[in-house]
Formats: structure tokens, C-alpha cells, sequence
């Protein structure tokens, strides 16, 4: 899809699209339509039997996406004119009736900001947020498909179809939202997912994430009398949720619920990108600090309280009385920094500890519904579950996965040189536009790699030729493989290339 803001350059621009159309798709077919800046995605959930029966069973807000796909949707929509509602609801119904539709189809719409709406698209099928429709209705969706597939007529007639409170579902999908929300396969070694809400998932303790299909992990879904307790109840279903060994978009879940325009319900396809702009991760790399600090010195002693003369026990060296750490001191270090960790007093499931001047009480406990240990409890006021792994540590703090171990914290990112292109996600080379010898400008797309469904376009950084392509199409790649490697304009530029 190409957005075209202007007159100026317009058979350019079509041709361009045409071509890049062409070359990856094999066909250069565009179709041209309105572009509507900042809608409403509104859809109907319909159903239809072969006796020419066909209700609705009202409609569902989908504005919040990313990559024009859908992470949080609710049901009823909130704030919508009862006119455009109603409206929109019988132009399904309609649309349905005149293709003779049988069973379960979605009816999608865009809805502008002065209340216009716009027919997009019907999907043939039941959709992942069926499960608000549910909610509010009381009807089983899959119980009616097997109805309609038994050539038996709907259940019920719209006169019966009523709605009841508020239903939230949201996606948690393996995936980096700091990253450009790229898909982040894996396993995930440990899980828990909340008790008061719908949870439908891929897995239930533990499960992997290929790279071959939709990131999507589980869906959470929350109901109540209200939008206001729906909404609450899906913050703290998230909040007590835990994924350890995958990058999810938790932590991103959590914060979006909480902004000001997602809680007054003031809701568009484009909110999402503009709240990625403003959105800073909070900083809980202190809290996970101080997090493995008491899983370290809950596996070394216990929570015996040892006198300071008794000496050194395993990492927390008292060999001298330190008045400042009187419970032992442990340091761990990245590759910039290094974190003294001051033990001030130790409970029985309590330490309370200092970091860079700041004080911070970590509860712990050791959770025995699984047969490896994994520890949880609360660093000030925050929840965060962690493990064990090999030398190092794998935590969630509010919603936020980390990993520490003695020599490195936090995240490692993949520097490369700026001719040398790699690939950012495990998967599938779907597309390569260029050939070798040929030039380039910034911003060419490369190659393109398929990976959960995404494609995930490798583009050129600097203006001037390709001078190696090291992959084909259809072939497998890692994350961080080399893809390509690129000649500037200028030869003395060109930085040292790895074989």
C-alpha cells in the first residue's frame, strides 16, 4: 500500500508502485481508492443460514493495530453515535442478504471522523476477537457455525439478540515493540497466565514459537458491567501474566491501556503509531537488578541470617563489616556499567537492598507448581516472576522480559557494519529485488524476509551498488545472518566485511 498526498509526481509515483508491485509480486495490478486519514475500524460480527436467515450480533471496535493489524478489540464500540451504529449494522445485514451469505462473516468498516462510514471488507470466517462478541452476547459462535454447517436454520432471531456489558480482548503476541514490533520466535520456558479472565492460548506451562507462523501467543479477554471494569480487570490480567524465555508485547499492552485517549475511548487506526512515538519503556533495569540480587541470595543462603563474621557465603562476601551493606554487597556488570548491589536487611521473604542511591524491597517467594524453580513476588509495589537460567537470569518485571547474568544486562543488540546487511528475524527469504552489480539509493528495498506472517523488508542504507547477495530465494536464515553487502558511491567508505 502507497499513500499518495498530492497531485505532484502522480504517474511517477504509479508507475514506482507498479513496478514494485510487479517485481515482487508477479503482478502489477494496483487498485485506487480514498484514503481516510485516521479512522474508526468498526466491524459486525453476522451469521446466515440456507433458510435465508440473517442477524447480526452487533459490532466490535478494531481501531488499535499496528502493521494494519489488529492488538486490542472491545465490544460494543464505546462512544459511537447510536445513528452511525445502527446504520452500519443494517448495511451489513444488507450486504450479507443480497450475496445470499451463509454462516459466520465479518462486515468491516471505516468510520471518518465526522461520522461517515465506508464499506472495507468482508471476511468469510470466524475472527480471533470473536471472543468479545461472545462475551457480551452469551451465544457460542463455534456452536453455531456446527448448526449451520447441519443445515439447521440460526438458533435465534434478532429480536433476540441483546447486548450485555463490556468485553476487552487483547493479543500478546512474540514480538519486540521497541523494535518496530518485530516477531521475536522462541521458547518460552515458564508461563502463567491470570485466573479471572477468558485466556486462550497456544500453550499452557511452556510451549515454542517458530518462525513460521503468526506471532500471536495467547488472547486475554476481560468482560464486565461496563467499559470501565472491563478495561481495569484486562490492566490487572496483564499485569499478573508471565512469559519467561520470549520477548512479548506485554509491557506495551499494559501502557497503551493506560493511555489517556485508549481510557476515555478515543480510538483510531493511527493511535497506536503515534503513541509508539511517545512512548518510553519504563526503566526497570534497576528493578530486574535488584530482582536477581534476591534470587542469588535466596539460592545461597536460604534466608539464614547470618551474623557479619561469619565470612564469605558464596557471592555475598563479608569478610569485613561493611556498615553501608550489612547483609553482603554483589556486583553485577554489563558491558557499560557495573551495579553494586547493597544488602540492607534480609527476611524471610523479604530483602531490602540499595542500587545507585536507590532503596528497593523485592518479596520474594519460591513457587512449587513446577518442577524447576521459579521465583516471584513484588520489587516496590511492581509484580515480577524469574528464573535460573544456566549462569545468568531470566525475569519479567511488570510486563517487561529481561535477561541478566554476571557480565551482561539487558538486551544485546546486533551492531553491523553500515554495508553489510543482516537480517533482524528468523525466517524465510521471500523476495530478493536486486542483483549483484546493481545500483541502489537509500531506502531500496533488498531483500525481504517472510517471518509470522510479516514481511520484514531489508532496505539499503546508503546510496550506491549491491556487491554481494549471500542468500536466495526460499532459503532458511537466522537472525543476524548476513543477507548482503552493499558499495557506497565513495570506495573509501566501504568498512571491513566478515567473510
Amino acid at each position: 500500500m502507497s499513500v499518495i498526498n498530492s497531485k505532484e509526481n502522480l504517474c511517477e509515483q504509479i508507475e514506482r508502485a507498479v513496478q514494485f508491485a510487479d517485481k515482487t509480486f508477479g503482478d502489477g495490478h494496483l487498485l485506487v481508492e480514498r484514503y481516510v486519514d485516521s479512522p474508526r475500524h468498526i466491524e459486525v460480527q453476522i451469521f446466515g443460514d440456507e433458510f435465508g436467515n440473517v442477524v447480526h450480533l452487533f459490532e466490535r471496535e478494531c481501531s488499535l493495530q499496528r502493521r494494519h493489524q489488529k492488538i486490542i478489540e472491545e465490544a460494543p464500540a464505546h462512544n459511537l453515535p447510536d445513528k452511525i451504529r445502527n446504520e452500519i449494522l443494517k448495511a451489513a445485514v444488507v450486504g450479507a442478504k443480497n450475496i445470499n451469505y451463509i454462516n459466520a462473516g465479518t462486515f468491516e468498516f471505516l468510520v471518518t471522523q465526522d461520522s461517515k462510514f465506508y464499506f472495507l471488507e468482508a471476511n468469510t470466517r470466524l475472527q480471533v476477537e470473536h471472543t468479545v462478541t461472545e462475551e457480551i452476547t452469551g451465544f457460542d459462535m463455534i456452536a453455531w457455525q456446527l448448526m449451520v454447517a447441519s443445515k439447521s436454520p440460526l438458533p435465534c432471531e434478532q429480536s433476540e439478540i441483546f447486548v450485555k456489558g463490556h468485553a476487552i480482548e487483547c493479543r500478546i503476541y512474540a514480538e519486540n515493540p521497541i523494535k518496530d514490533f518485530c516477531p521475536s520466535p522462541g521458547t518460552a520456558h515458564h508461563v502463567s497466565w491470570p485466573v479471572n479472565l477468558r485466556v486462550d492460548a497456544a500453550f499452557e506451562n511452556k510451549g515454542a514459537v517458530p518462525s513460521f507462523y503468526d506471532p500471536m501467543v495467547a488472547k486475554l479477554i476481560a468482560s464486565g458491567d461496563d467499559r470501565k471494569v472491563a478495561l481495569n480487570r484486562l490492566q490487572k490480567g496483564l499485569i499478573q501474566t508471565s512469559i519467561l524465555g520470549l520477548t512479548t508485547n506485554i509491557e506495551f499492552l499494559i501502557d497503551l491501556l493506560s493511555d489517556p485517549c485508549v481510557i476515555k475511548g478515543h480510538l483510531h487506526t493511527q493511535l497506536v503509531n503515534r503513541f509508539v512515538q511517545t512512548h518510553s519503556s519504563k526503566n526497570l533495569d534497576i528493578a530486574a537488578i535488584a530482582c536477581a540480587a534476591a534470587i542469588e541470595n535466596y539460592k545461597t543462603n536460604s534466608f539464614r541470617l547470618p551474623l557479619p563474621w561469619h565470612g564469605t557465603v558464596g557471592p555475598l562476601d563479608r569478610l569485613s563489616f561493611d556498615s553501608k551493606a550489612p547483609f553482603g554487597q554483589l556486583t553485577l556488570t554489563n558491558e557499560d556499567a557495573s551495579f553494586e548491589v547493597r544488602l540492607m536487611k534480609v527476611d524471610a521473604n523479604q530483602v531490602i537492598m540499595e542500587i545507585e542511591g536507590r532503596t528497593l524491597t523485592v518479596t520474594i517467594r519460591l513457587n512449587k507448581n513446577f518442577s524447576y524453580a521459579v521465583y516471584e513476588g513484588q520489587v516496590n509495589g511492581l509484580n515480577w516472576t524469574g528464573l535460573k537460567n544456566g549462569p545468568g537470569f531470566e525475569l519479567m518485571v511488570s510486563g517487561r522480559r529481561m535477561q541478566i547474568s554476571a557480565a551482561k544486562f539487558g538486551f544485546k543488540s546486533l551492531g553491523a557494519s553500515k554495508n553489510i546487511l543482516t537480517a533482524s528475524v528468523p525466517g524465510v527469504i521471500s523476495h530478493i529485488l536486486f542483483e549483484t552489480g546493481d545500483q541502489i539509493a537509500i531506502g531500496d528495498t533488498i531483500v525481504i524476509v517472510e517471518a509470522m506472517k510479516m514481511e520484514n523488508r531489508i532496505c539499503s542504507n546508503m546510496t550506491g551498488s549491491v556487491k554481494e547477495i549471500r542468500c536466495q530465494k526460499s532459503d532458511i536464515v537466522e537472525s543476524g545472518q548476513v543477507v548482503a553487502v552493499l558499495s557506497p558511491e565513495s570506495p573509501e567508505s566501504a568498512e571491513s566485511i566478515p567473510s
